[in-house]
């Protein structure tokens, strides 16, 4: 080996041999999505395909990998690593960090899938990040997210007694008819959010609705969801058909040009969000 030269002589005395040269500390951390276009510009990614790859991603998906991307950019600038090319050494260490202060197996599985995207898929397919995300599993198993079930009769009759729908205030028959579609379709507050007055199809029989909108069950080659309710004339206080033809007389006046069914109760009315739909079916199961 030849002799250093003087600039390599500076720079080791400054910094130390090159296997000791620390990378570059990281730079503040970014918004979720700026983090992963980074990411992916990096793999190779042309920028004409950025947005389109981005759009795989829902907001709810970069909602919920901002907090373990926020705390992988600590945890590197900590060390001085690389946020974009970190060891499977490093990477089990903070995942183990994680687990040390309380993460749940869901939390983590869900940290491995944003760092996953950060650094590729061989952080969430590597034999060492899939033992240990087995054993998380077993040490710290996840747990339903109810431990009881609830009886829907009781539900049934307490709405049942509001009725006649026209002499209710708006507050509860919204309230009734979330309860409602949420007991006869069996889905999630984000699909019943998603229900149009354009998509419904009423006929003698029932009502038909259909959801085109992409939901968080929505997987490539399956049908989106088609509800298909029959009138229950034998008790019109909870038909859901009644229900959902009163709800739209009723808020004729207020629902201005939006085509979204269910509103909020109170001024300024716009269309209600999931949070709203969550509040307004908890706050009917409490009877409050």
């Amino acid at each position: 080996m030849g002799t250093p030269t003087k600039a390599y002589r500076q720079i080791t005395e400054r910094f130390g041999t090159p296997e000791r040269i620390p990378s570059p500390a990281p730079q503040a951390y970014p918004v979720c999505r700026a983090a992963i276009s980074q990411a992916l510009i990096r793999q190779g990614t042309p920028c004409s395909a950025l947005d389109v790859m981005l759009n795989s991603l829902s907001t709810n998906t970069f909602k919920q990998y901002d907090s373990p991307l926020k705390l992988w950019w600590l945890f590197c600038r900590e060390h001085s690593l690389d946020t974009y090319q970190a060891s499977i050494p490093y990477i089990l260490n903070f995942l183990t960090k994680c687990y040390q202060n309380g993460a749940t197996y869901g939390t983590i599985n869900t940290t491995r899938s944003a760092l996953s995207l950060l650094m590729g898929p061989k952080i969430g397919s590597g034999d060492r990040i899939k033992r240990f995300i087995k054993g998380i599993f077993r040490s710290r198993p996840p747990m339903p997210k109810y431990d009881r079930t609830w009886d829907p009769g009781i539900v049934l009759n307490h709405l049942a007694e509001c009725y006649p729908n026209e002499e209710v205030t708006l507050e509860k028959l919204t309230r009734k008819l979330v309860t409602i579609l949420a007991l006869t379709t069996g889905h999630r507050v984000q699909t019943l959010s998603m229900i149009k007055i354009s998509n419904m199809k009423f006929s003698d029989s029932g009502v038909e609705i259909y959801i085109p909108d992409i939901i968080k069950t929505s997987r490539r080659g399956s049908t989106q969801p088609m509800f298909h309710l029959k009138a229950f004339i034998q008790k019109k206080e909870i038909c859901p058909v009644n229900t959902i033809k009163s709800y739209i007389d009723r808020t004729s006046s207020i629902r201005k040009s939006t085509d979204k069914l269910i509103l909020t109760s109170k001024k300024p009315y716009k269309n209600a969000s999931t949070q709203t739909l969550d509040q307004y079916f908890a706050k009917q199961l409490s009877n409050d």
